[in-house]
């Protein structure tokens, strides 16, 4: 499904791109059911053998910028730019909004209030499909209440205060929203673009359809 309304049957075409040369340097095949940046690192190190040259940085979409390909990119020792997902309920105040210190291990909410509180609140799924603890800082009931930005705040009935998640990658991801919120970052929004228009003149060339059943022969 590429929505809840809408659905495809096929792959997904997956491709890395010079964005100064604007070719293309590597391509692969992925299932339709698969995550776009499951195959971010591999292309990355296909280009590098394609064309024997060593890549200073990977830029990729929102798609790419979640915590697992952000880890698996610092593992190996590589550069990613991505923008982060801005995920949360569409009119409550964002998880962005709070501060939320790594050292101290304390999360402070826009209207000043600071918790230490960290409650279990599932388990995350990393690229290797290993649990890992989920936490969340629980702001206190009584504090919540008494709140006046409680409306915009948190939806949930009286008797609870809001939860914000702390992400088993999240200092790099507070690294990127810093990064995409700086000048620095503008030249990347427009260099992004270069894959997605290739990809537009795959499919003026016919990429919707491939000739064969299966991804290898697809791939071909």
């Amino acid at each position: 499904r590429k929505s809840s309304s809408k659905r495809f049957d096929g792959h997904k075409a997956a491709i890395a791109v010079d964005a100064e040369s604007q070719l293309i340097t590597a391509v692969d095949v992925l299932p339709g059911n698969a995550a776009d940046a499951s195959l971010a690192l591999p292309l990355t190190e296909s280009s590098e053998h394609n064309t024997a040259l060593e890549a200073e940085e990977t830029v990729g979409d929102c798609a790419y910028g979640d915590g697992n390909t952000r880890q698996e990119f610092t593992d190996a020792g590589r550069k990613l730019v991505a923008k982060v997902a801005d995920h949360g309920r569409k009119g409550q105040i964002h998880k962005s909004q709070f501060h939320i210190d790594l050292e101290a291990m304390t999360c402070t909410c826009p209207a000043g209030n600071t918790t230490a509180n960290l409650i279990p609140t599932g388990f995350w799924l990393n690229k290797q499909g290993q649990k890992q603890r989920r936490q969340s800082f629980a702001f206190p009931v009584a504090v919540c209440t008494s709140c006046p930005l409680r409306p915009q705040c948190i939806q949930a009935k009286a008797n609870r205060g809001r939860w914000i998640q702390l992400h088993p990658q999240e200092a790099l991801l507070q690294q990127a929203r810093a990064f995409q919120n700086s000048p620095e970052f503008q030249p990347y929004r427009q260099m992004r673009q270069t894959a997605e228009h290739r990809l537009a003149r795959l499919v003026q060339l016919g990429l919707r359809h491939a000739r064969y059943f299966g991804r290898k022969k697809t791939l071909f």
